[in-house]
């Protein structure tokens, strides 16, 4: 890390949730603990670097999916407009739809 550089970084998703990279140990979460799903453990996400080109700068991966609050995904997804557009606009749900295409009942 350069000298002087932020310890941590905070990072708004098109959600207008917050995830949180610390330098230091080069952790990123949300505001939560992410878990892994099947068993329900806390892990950590460790990101790292695609190598594949990317049109706006550099794009990361993580194994594990951001966990910010107990609210259902169906709730969240039509909270955040932007990104419900950018869903509509990938064809995974229908304008005017309850239907969440790339969900199933249990995960609504």
């Amino acid at each position: 890390m350069p000298n002087g550089s932020a310890e941590k970084e905070f990072i708004q998703t098109l959600g207008g949730y917050f995830v949180t990279w610390n330098h230091t140990n080069n952790t990123i979460s949300g505001t939560y603990p992410s878990i892994k799903n099947t068993t329900g453990e806390i892990v950590t996400n460790t990101p790292v670097e695609l190598e594949e080109p990317a049109d706006n700068g550099r794009t990361w991966s993580v194994q594990y999916w951001f966990n910010f609050s107990s609210q259902s995904m169906k709730t969240a997804l039509y909270e955040h407009t932007e990104f419900y557009r950018l869903l509509n606009k990938a064809g995974m749900v229908q304008e005017g739809s309850p239907d969440i295409l790339f969900l199933n009942k249990n995960e609504l």
